[in-house]
């Protein structure tokens, strides 16, 4: 088994974060939020959209849920306005779409800052084009004209520096903000800025469920139990660390108490107040 005992909520409007060290099963839960399992061997428990059945919502709703890894797949010779053009066309055809399709494509080029390289071409090693971060935020535009309403990322900072993986989760927040939509982030590490973006982490070892909730919440719930965040550390490097036995910091003279093992931190969080918080909002 991959995946043991995950509960989760996401809301209009809101970034989620999974994050775990790398075979923590983050992918695979992104995976299954997105219905895309043909290749598990099974799949358990309840997967509830607006209290629907994830499969049949899928179904009724095809397009509400869409799934993004780390590469941007565009063609290369198309500038930024044609390949968002294509996508509206693809969603909103006919001549007496055209008002519709121009009001929305001029929304989101603003929205995400893409106004001033809408006219030069997506590029690739050979044709030369826009930068790796208006890459990426070409992409996050192309899903808003698509039109879904769940969109799950999937390692989508790797590779980035700093600035523009900051960039990135930022144009998500406006995504968020402006549109309703909700963004699920699966990432092995953060900054402290990208992280205080979300509003939700869930955060798993092994395939378990050790936290989720809100992420201003979560270093607060781990210091309670006995952990120290070392100086300078970032909350997400702590919470990672936190599923590491050689990284964690125990306060002195709490070693007795703390978890030890992943089952048991899985357990102490499923005894804890904020598990029944979280039931309580599902």
């Amino acid at each position: 088994e991959v995946l043991h005992g995950i509960s989760g909520l996401a809301l209009p409007g809101e970034m989620v974060l999974v994050l775990g060290k790398p075979g923590s099963g983050c992918s695979t839960l992104l995976r299954s939020l997105a219905d895309e399992t043909r290749s598990f061997s099974s799949i358990s428990g309840e997967r509830l959209v607006n209290g629907d059945p994830l499969p049949a919502f899928m179904r009724a709703n095809r397009g509400c849920i869409n799934m993004m890894g780390e590469e941007d797949y565009h063609r290369a010779s198309l500038t930024v306005q044609q390949t968002l053009e294509f996508t509206l066309a693809c969603k909103m055809p006919g001549p007496e779409n055209a008002a519709a399709r121009a009001h929305h494509l001029n929304v989101v080029l603003t929205l995400l800052g893409l106004q001033r390289c809408k006219d030069t071409p997506v590029g690739d090693h050979i044709i030369r084009g826009i930068s790796g971060g208006e890459k990426r935020r070409t992409t996050i535009a192309e899903t808003l004209c698509c039109g879904a309403s769940v969109n799950l990322w999937d390692g989508s900072i790797r590779g980035l520096d700093s600035s523009s993986a900051l960039d990135f989760c930022k144009a998500l927040k406006v995504a968020c903000n402006a549109f309703r939509t909700t963004q699920i982030c699966s990432f092995y590490q953060t900054s402290e800025d990208i992280y205080k973006l979300f509003d939700r982490v869930v955060l798993l070892s092994y395939g378990h469920m050790i936290y989720s909730g809100p992420a201003s919440e979560a270093r607060a719930y781990f210091e309670k139990m006995g952990f120290v965040c070392p100086y300078r550390k970032t909350t997400a490097d702590f919470l990672t660390g936190i599923t590491e036995f050689g990284e964690r910091v125990v306060e002195q003279g709490r070693e007795k108490e703390v978890p030890m093992t992943t089952l048991q931190f899985a357990q102490r969080f499923r005894e804890s107040d904020e598990y029944r918080r979280l039931e309580s909002e599902i």
